[in-house]
């Protein structure tokens, strides 16, 4: 602006714009919104390799595309050919983009195993953890799966069928038993789903790997509430709903938040898979920050109150506790960090530490033996090998280490005993290979008689 009027070639550069679409090179308005549609289904494919339950979002996406665009008018084109054009094309060039990026791992999925697997195959043992007969919601995966869910969940399909699945066969056989349970017993099936959407809003952040508020006890960082999910979820679903009100701009925002949401439930809840629902959320929080403050400059108290109210109400509802989680997990990961370091007294006690807090966490027998065996305390190692087999006779890694156990206390007929039982059982080639090897070593020493 100079001096208070448009400066000068303005109005004509403007009725160019409109001319040729609003675009300064002169390009073509329906080619542009195609091209965005390209660059965004590209990007949702690359998202959905990482994470393939976005890839719900794709239709999702291509259809809100196809209503926009229908509720606007070409700018460069006033018969609205090519506002048609563009309305048919753009949705179909998102979901093609998509396609396109993920296609190579569905080749390569058809090639390894034979069947049309878009991205990965766990979708079929992922959606029978969350729903089955007690299943809580959570990343709880059946006492026989805990040492490989990839491989006991095949074997168990395999076993229950009587012959060999491919990958894909073996999801359908898992997600076969989920349906089922849910067309069997519908209300056990609603009431886990309603529970799963009230863990998907709470703020515990459920831990699938590594439990966030254990490992803030090490990392302060963690402690600051700004970025946690207890303000940000409040704060963004109240900003969207008066975003919404108000007739701003966040219909995609919201149809991610809802799509992801519905892509999460039928599965089970914990942190990290509910992530990106944050990205529709920190816009939404933002507008309720803002609008908040903008209300308190204007005097605008209804306004605010409303707002203070609803964020408040959500805040509630949100930070109610309805879960905890045991530490027993990162107290074996933290015994696995500390044994790497070479500090084997501390990680035997964070073992022991799982093991107090869960007496069923085999892994953590099985770490604790490995440490006392290598701190020389053979007798101690064997004790936790052998509560390990007992609580799960299946668990070859455990038996195998304590048949060495019994070899470092100079009981090699015990131990080759325990070796050859473990071969009886025919457990993985690795392992019976190891067993072997064992086995052949003790036959070349000295027993114990000969001692």
């Amino acid at each position: 602006r100079t001096g208070g009027r448009p400066a000068r070639g303005t109005g004509k550069r403007a009725a160019r714009e409109r001319t040729t679409g609003g675009s300064r090179a002169g390009r073509p308005w329906g080619r542009a919104t195609t091209g965005l549609a390209v660059a965004a289904g590209a990007l949702l494919g690359l998202a959905s390799l990482g994470k393939p339950n976005i890839l719900l979002f794709v239709p999702a996406a291509a259809v809100w595309l196809f209503v926009k665009l229908g509720r606007g008018a070409d700018p460069g084109d006033a018969s609205g050919s090519g506002r048609l054009r563009t309305r048919a094309v753009a949705p179909l060039a998102l979901f093609a983009a998509a396609g396109l990026v993920i296609l190579p791992a569905t080749i390569h999925n058809y090639r390894t195993e034979g069947d049309l697997i878009p991205v990965s195959s766990n979708a079929g043992i992922n959606l029978y953890i969350g729903n089955h007969p007690g299943a809580p919601g959570t990343f709880t995966v059946p006492p026989d799966m805990r040492f490989d869910l990839r491989v006991a969940s095949e074997r168990a399909a395999e076993r229950a069928t009587g012959r060999d699945l491919s990958a894909g066969e073996v999801s359908d056989y898992w997600t076969g038993l989920a349906l089922r349970f849910a067309q069997q017993r519908p209300g056990m099936w609603l009431r886990q789903m309603g529970r799963k959407f009230a863990l998907f809003w709470n703020h515990y952040e459920i831990p699938n790997h590594y439990d966030l508020n254990f490992v803030a006890d090490f990392a302060p960082i963690l402690r600051n509430p700004l970025g946690a999910f207890a303000v940000v979820a409040p704060l963004g679903l109240a900003g969207l709903v008066f975003a919404v009100r108000r007739k701003r701009r966040v219909g995609l925002l919201v149809l991610f938040g809802i799509t992801f949401m519905c892509s999460v439930l039928p599965f089970f809840v914990t942190g990290r898979y509910r992530l990106p629902v944050v990205l529709a959320l920190l816009p939404g929080a933002g507008y309720a920050v803002h609008a908040a403050v903008r209300y308190a400059r204007t005097r605008e108290w209804r306004r605010l109150l409303a707002i203070g109210t609803l964020t408040a109400a959500l805040a509630v509802l949100v930070n109610v506790d309805i879960i905890e989680f045991s530490s027993a997990q990162m107290h074996n990961t933290l015994g696995a960090i500390y044994g790497r370091q070479g500090d084997l007294p501390a990680a035997a006690r964070q073992f022991g530490a799982a093991i107090e807090e869960n007496p069923d966490d085999l892994s953590a027998r099985r770490n604790l033996g490995r440490a006392l065996l290598e701190l020389g305390r053979y007798g101690e190692a064997a004790r936790e090998y052998r509560e390990a087999l007992r609580r799960h006779p299946a668990y070859h890694e455990a038996r195998l280490e304590l048949g060495m156990a019994q070899a470092a206390r100079d009981s090699i007929a015990a131990a080759v005993r325990t070796w050859s039982n473990l071969l009886a059982m025919r457990p993985p080639e690795q392992i019976a290979s190891a067993a072997r090897h064992l086995i052949d070593q003790s036959a070349v020493e000295p027993n114990e008689e000969e001692r």
